[in-house]
């Protein structure tokens, strides 16, 4: 039910009319509210008539606020962001005008708090009328509590400055071109280059920001506008100043009134900040960052533009903190590394798969197996080979690794890539009209041994050297099992940790090509960890670019601990020195994994039912631990985990799907990750790969990374 406001939208019109309540709405559900429309004239002839709307309170129209919407442009209608997201072109004093006219044909809700919001060129519109509101409180009272701004025009300078970052940091500007920039444009300083006052003289410099600005809109150039109002900063002084209380949301998501502008203008305000920047939900779901400023100033994210925060006028609501109970959606199991059955374990090379439990039709062949590999040949690596939907004899052949260390690759497989996808039913499989095996054949391979159906009979001690020599070994087996594939196009692929898997697995493929020759072209790795200290530097810049990090602390670590230049900035070796500069990459990196926001897709919403007690995803698990040093504690997250593997863990442990896929029955159950890979058994010798990127490039092997 809203409770917080009633809504005024206001356009100019050329007709008359009467204010007439609304009875009945084309295409509109039933409704309990009243609402009317209308014209109020106004301007200095009584010539301009201004459309309005006006929506009444759900709750109580006697007590409740009062909000007008104004809506940018210029030139856009506030009806349409009643009914869509747009607004009008109005003056400061006409709009002034129009609120007096308002009172007068509703004369009830004078006395009501009144608030004025608006979105985009809003950023103008809404400060010049509270200015103009406070200045003539004199010639007709207007009970005025407050303002908000959504992803407003309030700086042109900076909207220009933070746009080049955003887009930058948003991977919409090449590497190499945003480095020239740096040096040509910038005198080696992002942080405080003034992108808006370059003018065409500088050719190069120009050019530059125009082709990054059109990248929004290849039609207008903003710096060609010439409104009257450039800078509100103030207008929005004065009206905090005075006592009004002040709400600046954006977005993370827009880009012409990005939310870099907001952060950057609420903290170039002054006032200090009184309490740090902090997630809030919404239908248990992250809605974004509150930082709350002294005299009562907010600035607010909102995650994919959640426009409900028009109830933030009034008083920003959070969900109450509430204690959450996790369940793991797969019991451990103790993982019988040295028990003498397994040694007994006869088991397939390769086997053709010819019924998958809860499949459609297929056309395809596909194969399930194990390869023994490692010195004593005690490493069991389990695999899942599925031949090319279109020429098998001629297509390239694409060696798939998850990463973790510690995770499958048949999850992968079985939710990403394959040829089928399993429902959330856990019992299905769909199919998957974008499945890799269109056009090449593909290995999903379950390494390093203990890692879901892969096991050992001996030690499960592992680490990047040896899981590459394996996976070799894997490889070499499967041209054994399978020669026809010999002389096909090889790929060498993966995500995640297989940042460090592929390149490491290429170098070893290329140094044994006189023991095994292996037509090896290219590979490709999705979001990988190829290399510890730029994965740390990045995810600063990136959680600051996308509105996580409030602008009054990323300040002082600029000047603390960057000498003033983030964009060089090497956060990662504060890691090494106790003090404030460690707490704030700590405290910021901490964001990825304990804010309650997905950490693999910052805009989709987490999983959630609405229950206390939620699957904790195995992957989330591990991934976690990588990343933070600490197993995760469910109670101490701010919101749900964000994945389920339910589906995918309960497909694989069916008693008939293992029988289908020739796994041993004597093997404990399918994890999408082992927590005795990732947490005892694995380590890490490999932090950056740079020179095996070299080295293998220099080979002529074609790398593809995104």
């Amino acid at each position: 039910m809203s409770r917080y406001c009633i809504i005024i939208l206001l356009t100019v019109c050329a007709n008359l009319g009467q204010a007439d309540p609304i009875n009945s709405l084309p295409g509109s559900p039933t409704v309990k509210f009243k609402q009317y429309a209308g014209f109020l004239t106004v301007g200095d002839n009584k010539e301009d008539n201004l459309y309005y709307m006006f929506v009444e309170s759900q709750n109580n129209p006697v007590t409740d606020p009062i909000v007008l919407w104004l809506s940018g442009g210029p030139g856009c209608s506030s009806l349409s962001t009643l009914l869509s997201a747009l607004g009008p072109l109005l003056t400061a004093v006409e709009n002034w005008e129009a609120i007096r006219e308002f009172f007068k044909v509703f004369p009830q809700y004078a006395n009501n708090d009144f608030y004025v919001a608006g979105a985009s060129y809003g950023g103008v519109y809404v400060p010049t009328l509270v200015q103009t509101i406070m200045d003539r409180q004199s010639q007709y009272r207007i009970n005025l509590k407050g303002f908000l701004i959504g992803n407003g025009a309030v700086s042109q300078q900076e909207n220009t400055n933070t746009k080049m970052q955003f887009m930058y940091n948003h991977g919409m500007v090449d590497e190499s071109t945003w480095q020239q920039a740096k040096s040509q444009c910038c005198n080696n300083d992002i942080d405080d280059c003034n992108w808006h006052a370059i003018d065409k003289s500088n050719t190069f410099c120009y050019n530059f920001v125009d082709d990054v600005l059109d990248i929004i809109c290849d039609d207008i150039n903003y710096r060609l506008y010439t409104q009257e109002v450039f800078e509100t900063a103030p207008l929005i002084l004065s009206a905090l100043q005075s006592g009004l209380r002040g709400i600046l949301y954006h977005g993370d998501i827009d880009m012409v009134c990005n939310v870099l502008l907001g952060s950057r203008f609420a903290y170039k305000l002054g006032f200090p900040v009184t309490k740090k920047a902090k997630e809030y939900f919404i239908s248990g779901q992250v809605g974004g960052f509150h930082t709350q400023y002294g005299n009562d100033f907010h600035f607010v994210t909102a995650r994919r533009l959640f426009i409900g925060y028009l109830a933030s006028v009034v008083g920003i609501e959070f969900v109450p903190d509430k204690e959450v109970i996790y369940a793991t959606n797969d019991a451990k199991v103790p993982y019988p590394t040295h028990s003498s059955h397994l040694s007994q374990i006869r088991v397939p090379l390769a086997e053709q798969i010819t019924n998958l439990p809860g499949a459609p039709p297929i056309s395809y062949k596909q194969y399930s197996g194990y390869y023994a590999v490692g010195d004593n040949k005690e490493d069991m690596l389990h695999y899942w080979f599925v031949e090319s939907q279109n020429n098998p004899a001629t297509d390239p052949l694409l060696l798939w690794l998850t990463g973790g260390p510690g995770c499958s690759s048949l999850s992968t497989l079985l939710t990403v890539l394959g040829p089928v996808l399993v429902n959330p039913d856990g019992a299905t499989l769909t199919y998957n009209p974008y499945g890799w095996n269109k056009n090449a054949s593909l290995i999903a391979l379950e390494a390093p041994a203990g890692v879901g159906y892969s096991y050992s009979t001996g030690n499960l001690t592992t680490g990047d050297n040896k899981t590459a020599v394996e996976n070799w070994e894997a490889l070499v087996a499967f041209f054994g099992e399978f020669p026809q594939y010999r002389n096909n196009d090889l790929y060498i692929t993966g995500a995640s940790y297989s940042g460090i898997y592929v390149p490491t697995l290429v170098k070893v493929t290329l140094d044994r090509q006189s023991q095994f020759q292996m037509n090896l072209k290219g590979m490709a790795i999705g979001n990988g960890v190829v290399s510890s200290h730029e994965n740390t530097d990045a995810k600063m810049q990136y959680l600051y670019n996308h509105g996580l990090v409030d602008d009054t602390q990323w300040q002082q670590a600029k000047s603390q601990c960057c000498n003033n230049d983030t964009d060089d900035c090497e956060w990662y070796k504060w890691y090494e020195t106790a003090g404030s500069c460690y707490n704030f990459v700590d405290n910021t990196t901490d964001i990825v994994w304990n804010s309650g926001l997905d950490p693999y897709n910052l805009y989709e919403d987490c999983s959630s039912d609405g229950m206390d007690i939620k699957d904790v995803s195995k992957q989330y698990q591990v991934d976690y631990y990588h990343h933070t040093g600490e197993k995760l504690n469910p109670r101490v997250l701010g919101s749900l985990p964000c994945i389920n593997d339910s589906d995918i863990t309960t497909y694989l442990n069916r008693a008939d799907v293992r029988k289908a896929i020739f796994v041993p029955t004597t093997l404990p159950a399918w994890s999408i990750c082992n927590d005795d890979i990732a947490y005892t058994y694995y380590h890490k010798e490999i932090f950056e790969t740079q020179d095996l990127f070299l080295a293998i490039n220099q080979a002529g092997i074609k790398s593809s990374k995104n």
